[in-house]
């Protein structure tokens, strides 16, 4: 049996399937998208502002564009002028209120006391006399502000016309080391002030007080009073442009410059060790070796140590402040009973008699400082502290 070929039975009509049109297929035309009722929307960012009309639309009118104008701060900050030397010395303050006793408020009290009071009598008195510098801060913000001559040395107490306590000074850089304008008081030829600055040193500081006081028209009277836990070494401080006179037997010393002078005498129990200088205790260019902008005028620095520690201090400094030629009728004397007294005459004014009490050992009712002065006219001013 001869044997076929297995071929499948055909299924379909390919020339049939190749040829038939499709065009009228409803079932493969393209329909029509419905509506539906929940559409997806396309995720565009919404727009924030038109830069166009930011640019050019005209904000006249508009509140918040305009310049506001201030109003009065319900609880505006004080602020006292600072005070020169100069006028100190020849201005009449009976009726300049700006001096006047305040109640401390708060960020006021480092510009009340130590950026008035203790600036006017630890800086500057007596800055200058006919503008001659006799007393001043010393240093300088050399070679630029933060540098070490500068945080270092320029403004600590060291360079200041003030007070070390145990070889310290003033707290540095803390708003809570100030301290209090306790007093003051004005006359036509007194002037007095105090201040209390024991927050200012801290421990073992108890109690310090400066007082001030200016008997017109050349004399100036700085009086400290310390008290501590502890016996303390009390330095008292004073720089200058030129170099200074010394007379440590008589406790006197004197600084010039140009045509004016002032003449200190100290006064305290046991007396000071004098001593002075023109070494910058830290180089001005200490961590700036390269700058080649000349360095601060070598300045005078006068040192009186006292020699006694002591638990309670006083210490009394008698300025005449004048100009070479003139002739100032003055003299101190020492008593019997710890006090001193000082006589000063005013040509064509008056004469005044201070008494300065050196004891700080005292009974309070004792005055520290009592002056009377009698004017050519027959009147009399009067001052006791306290």
């Amino acid at each position: 049996m001869q044997n076929k070929p297995n071929f499948r039975k055909s299924q379909m009509n390919v020339s049939i399937f190749s040829k038939k049109a499709y065009e009228n297929k409803s079932n493969w035309t393209l329909g029509e998208n419905k509506p539906n009722s929940k559409p997806i929307k396309a995720n565009f960012r919404k727009a924030q502002m038109n830069v166009n009309s930011l640019i050019t639309k005209d904000y006249r009118k508009k509140d918040d564009f305009a310049v506001q104008k201030n109003k009065p701060n319900s609880n505006p900050i004080s602020v006292k002028p600072k005070m020169s030397a100069n006028s100190l010395l020849t201005k009449d303050y009976e009726n300049e209120t700006a001096f006047g006793l305040r109640e401390n408020k708060p960020n006021q009290t480092q510009f009340q006391t130590r950026r008035w009071f203790f600036c006017l009598l630890h800086k500057r008195l007596p800055r200058s006399f006919g503008g001659s510098s006799l007393a001043m801060p010393a240093g300088a913000r050399y070679p630029q502000h933060s540098s070490a001559f500068h945080t270092e040395y320029t403004r600590l107490t060291v360079a200041h016309n003030a007070l070390l306590i145990n070889g310290k000074g003033q707290i540095d850089r803390d708003e809570k080391a100030n301290g209090v304008l306790t007093k003051f008081q004005t006359m036509p030829h007194i002037g007095y002030a105090a201040g209390e600055a024991q927050n200012c040193y801290g421990k073992p500081v108890t109690r310090y007080v400066r007082h001030m006081v200016l008997v017109r028209p050349w004399l100036v009277l700085v009086a400290d009073d310390i008290e501590a836990s502890e016996p303390v070494q009390v330095e008292w401080l004073m720089h200058a442009k030129e170099r200074f006179d010394l007379n440590e037997k008589e406790q006197t010393f004197v600084s010039h410059r140009n045509d004016a002078f002032m003449k200190v005498h100290l006064l305290t129990p046991g007396g000071s060790d004098f001593r002075q200088d023109d070494a910058w205790p830290v180089d001005p260019k200490q961590g700036y070796p390269m700058v080649t902008t000349k360095p601060p005028a070598k300045q005078w620095h006068f040192n009186a140590q006292r020699r006694q520690r002591s638990q309670k201090i006083r210490i009394a400094a008698i300025m005449a402040i004048g100009n070479s030629g003139d002739q100032l009728e003055w003299k101190v004397r020492r008593t019997t009973n710890g006090t001193a007294e000082v006589i000063a005459t005013f040509a064509g004014i008056g004469q005044a008699k201070i008494t300065v009490d050196l004891s700080a050992d005292r009974a309070p009712a004792q005055p520290t400082i009592e002056i009377h002065y009698e004017l050519q006219g027959g009147q009399t001013e009067y001052l006791s502290i306290p």
